[in-house]
Order: C-alpha cells, then structure tokens, then sequence
C-alpha cells in the first residue's frame, strides 16, 4: 500500500496549492514533467510556438533532462531568442552521453547561433554618483559588471538609469543579428529643488463659530439578537462539509481499490499490461479527487459549526426583553449628555 500513501499526498500537496514548489524527490513529479513536455510538443507541431516554450520550460521547472532542453532550445532559437537558445543547447550537450546523435547536434545549433548574438557594451558618462542604478529590460545590471558585453535577443532593449538627485533618463534600442552597440550612461536632468516655506504670516483663516445645532439621540439603545438567517447557514454549511468528507472516504476507498488493482498487475512496480498503468492513472485521480473533498469538507463543516455556536452563544447570553434594561441618555439644555 505505498503507492497509496504517495497517492495520498501529492493530491494534499495540490489541493493545498503547495504545486509552485517541486520537490527533487516526489515521485509525482516527472509524471507532471512529462504530461507537460507532450503539451508542449504538441503545441509546436501545430505553430504555437509561444506556448511550447512555456509549456517545455514549466516541464523543465519540475525535471530538467536533455530532451526538454534541446526542444525548449529549439523552440527559442524559432522565436528569435537566441540567448536562451544558446544556453539551453549547451547545457542539453553537456547532460547527453557520447554517442547520442543530438549531442552534436546541439554543440553545432551552439556554433550557429552564438555569432549571431548582438552585444550590449555600457560607459558611464559621469561615474561615482550616488546611488546609480542601471537596469536591462527591467534587471538590474550590478555595477561591477557594467564594463563586461552582454548578448542579448535581437529586437528592442530598454536601458534605464537612475541616481540620487536625478530624474531617471530611459535609452531604448534597437539591435540586428551580431550586431554591437555602446550605450552612454547617464542620468536625466536634476531632479528640482522643493520650494522653500514662505516667511510671510499667514493669513488668519478662522471661520467664525457658528450656533451649535441640537443634536438627536435616541433615548434608549437595546441590543439585539442575532439573525437566525446565521444559524440556518451554519447548519447547511455543516450539511455541506459532512457530503464532502463522505465522498472524500469514499474516494479513499476507490485509491486503495486501484492499489490492488496495480499490485496485482504491476509487481515490483514493473506493469505487465496497460491495466497496470491505467490503474495507476485512476488511482492518482481518485487521490486528488479525495484528498480534495476531505480537505474542503472539513473547512466548510467547521466555518458551519463556528456559525451555529455563534449564533448559540450569543442568543443564550441575550437576556429576555421584559428584564432587561434599556440605557437611558438625556441631553440638557446647555447640550451636555448625562447617561
């Protein structure tokens, strides 16, 4: 049963939406690595190139092996982003063994792509001023670095420079295939001066006091007892929550139904059929489907119970009207509230 158990909790894991973070070792993750690299791939037989590449680099996100990285490479270098193209390639190269006909491959799509890379060179027009900062494309560019070329995609570039003092000056350009281009840093104009206060008296502005108006107040507050519109929601939110934990147990019972099914096709985790595998298919989905209703059915049931003791609370400590005492205030003459 501990395929049960993993089941268990990679659906907790997503019903909790706890899926940003990928665990190197949670079993379920090259299940979803995969699911999303055959997205991917069908997306680019059919053009969508946009969306392959985001579908490879979210594959690559939950499990980074060669094949994703060529074919994410592959896909950048169609949409001109040869940067990430070239990176990608050489790091597919570097993970495949020797022999695999896409190794070389890709150190040859390397050899292509890098001459094309435009550089951006950077000089700093007035250096050492305080608290300069220079971004690309909204990074910041540490200014250690500023002397070192970078290479970036071909196509508009933004390059924009702030300093204390200084209003911010934005330079964009605009580059081709292998092309260089030095960019001169400096910030905008100064920024203004704040206007210093005026040294004349002020006028006085004093509105005379006007007649103060009487003012109403009901002579008498009484609390009031809560809506029962409250204990009717909290019992139906407590109805709610008890389906979701009995369809959640019974999920529970269809998981360990596909453990057997999986055990008895698939020993030492090694299918014989497909009904291995479409066990183990069903048995992720019932995880997910269960762990799901039992985590949303106790929320409902126990926000249901909060409002019926609530509303029990505060009608047991609501005292009968014929005893209870209203809170007198009068208001004298000379406008003073006595209570």
């Amino acid at each position: 049963m501990r395929r049960f158990w993993v089941w268990l909790c990679f659906g907790l894991a997503l019903s909790a939406g706890s899926s940003t973070r990928v665990w190197a070792d949670d079993p379920s993750a090259p299940n979803a690595a995969d699911a999303l690299f055959r997205e991917g791939r069908r997306a680019a037989d059919a053009g969508d190139l946009p969306t392959a590449c985001d579908k490879f680099s979210k594959s690559l996100a939950l499990e980074r092996t060669a094949g994703t990285l060529f074919n994410l490479a592959l896909c950048e270098q169609q949409l001109n982003r040869l940067v990430g193209a070239s990176k990608h390639f050489e790091e597919a190269a570097s993970r495949m063994k020797d022999g695999d006909p896409r190794k070389a491959a890709a150190r040859e799509r390397v050899a292509a792509i890098d001459p094309l890379l435009p550089y951006l060179t950077f000089k700093l027009k007035t250096p050492n001023l305080i608290g300069m900062e220079v971004t690309l494309d909204g990074e910041i560019i540490p200014m250690s670095n500023l002397t070192i070329p970078r290479p970036v995609d071909p196509g508009k570039h933004v390059v924009r420079v702030t300093a204390t003092g200084y209003e911010a000056r934005e330079t964009v350009t605009l580059l081709q295939t292998s092309q260089t281009l030095e960019v001169e840093l400096e910030p905008g104009l100064p920024a203004p001066a704040a206007t210093p206060p005026s040294n004349s008296s002020p006028k006085d502005l004093t509105l005379p006091e006007k007649p103060r108006a009487a003012m109403s107040i009901p002579t008498s507050i009484r609390a009031s007892p809560p809506s029962p519109k409250i204990q009717v929601a909290g019992f139906s939110l407590m109805g709610i929550g008890a389906a979701g934990l009995i369809f959640g147990g019974i999920g529970a019972g269809m998981v360990a139904r596909e453990q057997d099914i999986y055990d008895a096709n698939c020993p030492n985790n090694a299918c014989r059929d497909q009904s291995g595998l479409d066990a183990a298919n069903r048995g992720t989905t019932w995880s997910i489907t269960a762990t799901t209703s039992l985590v949303a059915g106790g929320v409902v049931a126990a926000v249901g119970l909060g409002l019926f003791l609530y509303y029990w609370s505060k009608t047991s400590d609501t005292p009968p009207s014929s005893t209870h005492r209203a809170l007198q205030i009068r208001v004298d003459p000379s406008g003073i509230i006595h209570f």
